[in-house]
């Protein structure tokens, strides 16, 4: 429910170009919030909703993030981080294409021991999963 509200009060400052208390403004930056989009793939676009953030930090790569002062003082769990760093490259083996303003390959982050213990068996899984009729590439779902 805490979520819907942060929503409902996303959406009428826009709407109505209403202000809000601080604490609330807060409450929105600090918050991800659902917005339209468009997916543009090979069979055409279709919409899709993807999660924003008004206050997030952007970083150039996981490297930088993880060298900056907010993890500093937050220590995020490396193994975690190198999960979804997986996770996002392996997207990789079902057709999505990275373009030179993508930022999500880091190659000194790709040769990190927490990366590198798990990449075979995180690419293995993926690959089966390919392979599996009840799965496929996902650049191919639906059809």
């Amino acid at each position: 429910m805490e979520a819907n509200r942060v929503v409902f009060q996303w959406r009428s400052r826009i709407k109505e170009g209403r202000t809000v208390p601080i604490a609330e403004q807060t409450a929105i930056d600090e918050s991800w919030l659902p917005v339209p989009a468009t997916l543009v793939s090979d069979g055409g676009t279709s919409k899709c909703i993807l999660s924003w953030s008004p206050g997030a930090t952007f970083y150039h790569s996981i490297s930088d993030a993880l060298a900056s002062a907010e993890a500093a003082s937050k220590k995020p769990d490396l193994a975690n981080q190198a999960k979804y760093y997986l996770e996002c490259t392996l997207a990789r083996l079902h057709g999505v294409g990275f373009g030179p303003d993508d930022y999500i390959v880091d190659e000194s982050f790709a040769l990190t021991p927490e990366v590198q213990e798990i990449k075979g068996s995180f690419t293995k899984l993926e690959l089966e999963r390919i392979a599996d009729a009840r799965f496929g590439r996902l650049d191919r779902f639906g059809r």
